[in-house]
């Protein structure tokens, strides 16, 4: 594909200037007096976030340095001469206070500690700046703050109708969660109304082009910049309100092109509301790589939204498709690169984001509702997320908060749910390559 190709180009670049600069006298390649490539680095097994952040560290090295150390698991066997990311079954440090790092030597191995993968990130970023730099000692340990690179991502269908007996339940369910970014689906005009967050501003449009059904991004005003943004329908006209062939609705996706304020990073952050049959999804999961592809590509994206299928179930019996039909809709996102908070975090769950007892009174009266999945519970929202050349996303944890509100006013047949769906929290680390 086009993107393992740019990357592929962009390594081989990366490592000729990186043995350009070893020709050139090999300054800045020795860590406690051994050449870095003489180094194993090591993670916890099952540790995910930790591997993914002793990957991108021997991913820099070869980038800065032209050496690639070789990058494994404690099940492995000891190496020696090791760089330790976090906790493993080598050797424990004393610990870091909060917002802090420490690199320190033990042995021959180097021990990088944090409280927070922001930390292990910056532990790591350390050493190769000291390596750069001709001063990568640690006999002394080398202790440092840190910026908070995590990003907390929430995705929260509101359901549209209900509205004033919920507001209270939504905003406490919202405000507890303290979303960086936040994509609401089933934002009717009640809500649009309603929903105002403070510390946050929102974009995006209903699908019939001012008020309906909007898919809102909310984004922290003191954490983020808004570089651009708008509001497409999946069809060939996607700049005006249109329909796609064969599907009952209008459906639409919001995007904003965002700004890290305390570094710069720039990403790209999707939210969107799926068809509720499988032909169209595929349709539309193509018109929207179509155009992230096109525009944006040298972004990280996160893409949120009811999927309106469970894409990760063997044998699930979501009732708008036959069994294995989402396998289709599901490669066509992973094979353009992207990664399912739920499935890749180190902390996780596998419970319903749709459950089938909330609103138990939509059934009322005998036939079931079309809207309403009654019997089953299904994950149907999602968090996903793709990395880009320049940047790099992930997420190491994943809930549905399936607490009832902290605020709750009684409604007839509402119960005392916030909405149909559980919110979906994903806590997410964006950093520079």
């Amino acid at each position: 594909m086009k993107r393992e190709k740019r990357r592929a180009v962009a390594a081989v670049a990366a490592a000729a200037i990186g043995l350009t600069a070893l020709g050139a006298g090999g300054c800045g390649t020795r860590l406690e007096g051994a050449s870095l490539d003489r180094y194993t680095v090591v993670y916890a097994a099952g540790d995910g976030t930790a591997e993914r952040l002793a990957r991108e560290f021997c991913s820099a090295a070869q980038r800065e340095h032209g050496m690639r150390p070789r990058c494994t698991s404690d099940a492995s066997a000891d190496a020696g001469r090791e760089i330790l990311f976090g906790k493993t079954n080598r050797m424990q440090g004393e610990g870091t206070p909060e917002g802090r790092f420490t690199v320190s030597a033990v042995g021959d191995s180097i021990l990088l500690e944090s409280d927070t993968p922001s930390g292990l990130y910056a532990a790591g970023r350390a050493v190769l700046s000291h390596l750069s730099e001709g001063r990568a000692e640690y006999s002394s340990p080398f202790t440092g703050e840190y910026e908070d690179l995590s990003i907390r991502v929430m995705s929260f269908n509101l359901r549209t109708v209900d509205v004033s007996p919920r507001i209270d339940r939504v905003k406490s369910v919202i405000a507890r969660n303290d979303p960086d970014l936040l994509g609401v689906q089933e934002a009717s005009s009640a809500w649009q109304t309603a929903l105002v967050l403070d510390g946050y501003s929102r974009v995006g449009i209903g699908r019939d082009g001012a008020s309906d059904e909007a898919c809102f991004i909310f984004y922290r005003t003191d954490k983020f910049e808004l570089l651009e943004e708008g509001t497409r329908w999946y069809t060939e006209t996607p700049e005006v309100p249109s329909v796609l062939s064969g599907s009952s609705y209008r459906r639409i996706y919001t995007y904003a092109v965002l700004r890290r304020k305390t570094d710069g990073v720039r990403f790209l952050y999707v939210n969107t509301h799926m068809h509720l049959h499988m032909a169209s999804r595929k349709t539309a999961a193509g018109l929207l790589l179509s155009f992230l592809n096109e525009r944006y590509p040298d972004l990280p994206v996160y893409l949120t939204g009811d999927f309106n299928t469970d894409i990760d179930r063997e044998g699930d019996v979501y009732r708008y498709y036959a069994p294995g039909e989402h396998e289709d809709f599901d490669t066509l996102l992973e094979e353009d690169g992207f990664e399912n908070a739920r499935l890749t975090a180190t902390r996780t769950d596998d419970g319903a984001t749709f459950p089938s007892d909330l609103y138990a009174d939509d059934n009322k009266g005998g036939a079931p509702s079309s809207c309403y999945n009654k019997g089953v519970g299904d994950i149907i929202d999602y968090c996903m997320t793709r990395e880009a050349e320049d940047a790099g996303v992930f997420a190491h944890t994943y809930f549905a908060d399936r607490r009832e509100p902290d605020v709750s006013k009684p409604a007839a047949g509402l119960g005392n749910a916030a909405s149909d769906h559980y919110p979906i929290v994903a806590d997410t680390l964006l950093f520079g390559h």
